[in-house]
């Protein structure tokens, strides 16, 4: 699920142990941008992982306008 923040951000929690950057989470991270941000292109996105992301992952996201938190605790 996303959270929409009274400051306007969204925000994402995940039970992600390894985030990898390939072309099923590219695909996924770019729809998820697409429907958040409808209607409100610059709005923040956060995604807090359980995990690590690689390298290309954090850098793909950063690309994207994202945020990424790793070693989340639920």
């Amino acid at each position: 699920p996303v959270n929409l923040l009274a400051d306007g951000r969204a925000l994402i929690v995940a039970p992600i142990d390894a985030l990898s950057w390939s072309e099923t989470p590219l695909q996924a991270m770019a729809a998820i941008s697409s429907g958040v941000r409808s209607g409100n292109a610059s709005r923040p996105v956060e995604l807090r992982i359980t995990g690590s992301a690689t390298p290309a992952a954090r850098e793909g996201l950063k690309g994207m306008g994202w945020t990424v938190v790793e070693g989340q605790k639920p």
